[in-house]
C-alpha cells in the first residue's frame, strides 16, 4: 500500500481515483483497510498493527489517532449489471444505477456508525453546495432520517431490479422516493462523537465510496459512471476498482497518446481530474520482503508448523542442489575436452581459465564440479570469440583475447541454465525464485507456495523426516504448477497470448543456450524499438489487444524506455508462469531483438 497509495496521497480524496490491476493484485484488500470498522480496529490495536496504522496515517485515513474517512465498499458483482438490461433509455438506466449506488452507500455509512455506537444525538451531516432543499431531500437532518430515506430508495429500485418484468418507463414517475435523491452532492462531511475514542471531541469524517469489481458492469455503464463521479462538485472521496482488461488498450500499454475517453468528456483533462493507480507490481525487492513476511505469517497460523516451531518458510527451501551423477559429469567433462581441441585452446590457457573457475564463489560457496565444467565450457567459447581465428592455430597459438575472459556471476548463471536444459539439473528453487516467479502478484505467490507447503506437510507424517524441500522437488513442483496454470488459462484472447509468449520463449531459449552464454543467464524478454512500439495501437490493433490481455493477466509485462546499445527499447517481458513453463531465467534484463511485425505474425500463424 505504501508504494501504490501513499505516493498519491495528495490526490486520493478530492477527485475520482481508479485502482486497476490483475486478479490477486490486492485491490479489494487495500479497499477494506479504509472501511470505518477497520480504521477503528487498527486504532484499538495500534501496537499490533503498527505498520498498517503508519501506512494509513501516511495516506491521510488516520490523523492524530482519529479516523478521517467514513468509507463504504460496494462490490458491483450483484444486481448492478442487471440494470443495463432494462428496456429503458440510457439516461434512465444510468439514473437508476446512480440512485442505487448512493442509497446502498448511505446504508453502509449509517450501519457502520450505529455499530460504532453513534446515535442521532452524536451525529451531524454538513450540507453541500447544492442547497438546503437537496440536503432535506436525502434526510440529512438526523441519522435516523438519513437511514430511512436510503432504505426507501433502495426498496423502490430493488422492486424494479427484482421484478419478473420491469415496469414500463412511463410508470417510473410513480417512484417518488428515488426522485431528486443525490446524497453524494448534498453532503460534504459528517461530524460525530465516538465515546470509545474521545467522548468530548467531535470528529470530522469525509464520506467515501469504493466501487469494487467495476469491470462487471457493461462498458457503457462503467464509462457513464466515471463521467458522473468525475464531476468537481462532488465532495466525497470516490474510488473505482477494476481489472486492467476493461481499460482502453492504449492506457494498459502505457502509451503517451491521448485517450479516446478524453474526447468524450469536453473540458476534462483526464490526467488532471482522475488519479489512476496501477497495482501492477514493479518492485521486485519490495515484493520479496512482503512475500516472505506473508509466508511466515501463514506458517504461524498452521498448527503443524507451529507445534514444531517452524516459522521461517525460506529455511524450509533448500538452495543447494545435488551435483550431477558420475555418468553425466563424465559426459560433461568429455565435452570440455572436445571443445578445447575443436577451438584450438592451449593447455596453458585452459589451466588459466580453470584456475579462475575454481576460485569463483557464488553466495559464499564454491561451484560444484559440474558447474565448474559448464562454466569452463562457456569461458572457452568466449575466449575463442575474442581472438583472431587465424591465430589460434598459428605459431602463436595462445593469443590474448580482445577483452578479458572472467569467471563471474554471468558465466555461472549461464552454466546453470545450460545444465538444466542439457542435463536436467534443477533450476528453479529457493525463496527468491518462488517470489520472482509470482510476477509481484500476491495471489499467484500463494498458489505457487501452496504446492510447496503441501509437500512439506506430507513429510511431517514421518516423525523422523527432515522437514525441508530439496531443489529437485521444488523445481518439479513449481514447473508442474506452471504447466497446470497455463493449461487452465481462459481469459479473453488467451489463445493469442499463448502464441505470443510461446514465440518469445522460443526466441529467448535459442539465445539463452548459445555456447558462449553471451546473455549470461539468458533472456526472458523481446525488445522492440520504442518508437515502433508507440504506434502499435494504430498499426497492429490485434497485436495491441493481445498485449493488453497478456499484461492484464500477468502473462507478460512491459518495460518501456529501456536503454541498451545506444537505442531505446520497449521490452515485452514474460511473466513468471511462462518463464517456469518454458524454462527461462527469472533474472530481468536479457532480451532478444525484434520488431512489431514479427510479433503480429506470431499470433496469426
Amino acid at each position: 500500500m505504501r508504494v501504490h497509495i501513499v505516493s498519491a496521497r495528495e490526490k486520493l480524496y478530492d477527485r475520482l481515483v481508479i485502482l486497476s490491476g490483475t486478479p490477486g493484485s490486492g485491490k479489494s484488500t487495500i479497499a477494506r483497510l479504509f472501511e470505518f470498522p477497520v480504521l477503528l480496529a487498527v486504532l484499538r490495536h495500534s501496537k499490533v498493527h503498527a505498520a498498517v496504522a503508519s501506512a494509513l496515517a501516511d495516506c491521510g485515513a488516520l490523523r492524530e489517532r482519529m479516523p478521517t474517512l467514513l468509507a463504504s465498499r460496494l462490490p458491483l458483482e450483484t444486481d448492478y449489471r442487471d440494470i443495463w438490461e432494462f428496456p429503458y433509455t440510457e439516461e434512465v438506466r444510468h439514473n437508476l444505477l446512480n440512485a442505487l449506488i448512493q442509497a446502498r452507500a448511505v446504508l453502509i455509512w449509517t450501519r457502520q456508525l450505529r455499530r460504532a455506537g453513534v446515535d442521532d444525538s452524536a451525529f451531524e451531516a454538513v450540507p453541500g453546495s447544492s442547497g438546503r432543499a437537496a440536503f432535506e431531500a436525502v434526510g440529512g437532518e438526523t441519522l435516523s432520517h438519513f437511514e430511512a430515506r436510503a432504505q426507501a430508495v433502495e426498496r423502490e429500485i430493488y422492486s424494479i431490479v427484482g421484478a419478473l418484468l420491469p415496469p414500463p418507463e412511463e410508470k417510473l414517475r410513480e417512484f417518488e422516493a428515488s426522485q431528486s435523491y443525490r446524497p453524494f452532492e448534498a453532503i460534504t462531511e459528517f461530524k460525530i462523537k465516538l465515546t470509545q475514542l474521545d467522548p468530548n471531541k467531535t470528529i470530522s469524517l469525509q464520506p467515501m465510496v469504493v466501487l469494487d469489481d467495476a469491470h462487471v458492469l457493461h462498458p457503457l455503464q462503467l464509462a457513464a459512471l466515471q463521467r458522473w463521479l468525475i464531476r468537481r462538485e462532488l465532495r466525497l472521496a470516490r474510488w473505482i476498482l477494476s481489472r486492467l482488461d476493461v481499460e482502453p488498450t492504449e492506457d494498459v500499454l502505457a502509451l503517451s497518446q491521448r485517450s479516446n475517453r478524453e474526447a468524450e468528456l469536453p473540458g476534462i483533462t483526464r490526467a488532471r481530474e482522475i488519479t489512476v493507480i496501477n497495482l501492477q507490481g514493479n518492485d521486485r525487492n519490495l515484493f520479496r520482503r512482503m512475500a516472505r513476511d506473508m509466508a511466515n505469517r501463514y506458517l504461524r497460523l498452521m498448527p503443524q508448523f507451529q507445534n514444531r516451531k517452524l516459522d521461517n518458510f525460506s529455511v524450509l527451501l533448500n538452495e543447494v542442489p545435488e551435483p550431477l551423477n558420475a555418468t553425466k559429469t563424465k559426459d560433461l567433462a568429455a565435452k570440455v575436452d572436445s571443445a578445447q581441441r575443436r577451438l584450438g585452446i592451449s593447455r596453458k590457457r585452459r589451466t588459466e581459465l580453470e584456475n579462475q573457475v575454481q576460485a569463483f564463489k557464488m553466495a559464499g560457496r564454491d561451484a560444484q564440479i559440474d558447474e565448474q565444467h559448464a562454466m569452463l565450457l562457456i569461458m572457452m567459447h568466449r575466449y575463442a570469440n575474442r581472438v583472431p581465428q587465424e591465430s589460434l592455430f598459428g605459431a602463436d597459438n595462445d593469443p590474448e583475447p580482445s577483452r578479458p575472459v572472467v569467471a563471474d556471476s554471468g558465466v555461472y548463471q549461464g552454466a546453470r541454465i545450460h545444465l538444466f536444459h542439457q542435463y536436467g539439473k534443477p533450476f528453479f528453487y529457493g525463496m527468491d525464485d518462488l517470489c520472482d516467479a509470482s510476477s509481484e502478484n500476491a495471489e499467484q505467490f500463494l498458489r505457487l507456495a501452496a504446492r510447496l507447503v503441501d509437500a512439506l506437510l506430507a513429510r511431517m507424517v514421518r516423525p523422523q523426516a527432515v522437514i525441508s524441500l530439496g531443489p529437485e522437488i521444488q523445481h518439479e513442483l513449481l514447473t508442474e504448477r506452471s504447466h497446470d496454470f497455463i493449461k487452465s488459462w481462459n481469459f479473453p484472447h488467451y489463445d493469442r497470448v499463448l502464441k505470443l509468449v510461446s514465440y518469445i520463449a522460443e526466441r529467448c531459449l535459442g539465445e539463452s543456450l548459445s555456447p558462449n552464454a553471451w546473455l549470461s543467464g539468458g533472456a526472458n524478454a523481446y525488445g522492440v524499438p520504442q518508437t515502433e512500439f508507440e504506434s502499435v495501437v494504430q498499426t497492429h490493433t490485434e497485436l495491441a489487444n493481445t498485449l493488453k490481455f497478456g499484461v492484464a493477466y500477468k502473462a507478460i509485462s512491459l518495460a518501456q524506455e529501456y536503454p541498451c546499445k545506444n537505442k531505446t527499447w520497449c521490452l515485452v517481458q514474460l511473466g513468471g508462469l511462462p518463464i517456469l513453463h518454458f524454462g527461462l531465467t527469472l533474472r530481468k534484463g536479457g532480451f532478444v531483438e525484434g520488431n512489431v511485425a514479427d510479433l503480429q505474425a506470431a499470433i496469426t500463424r
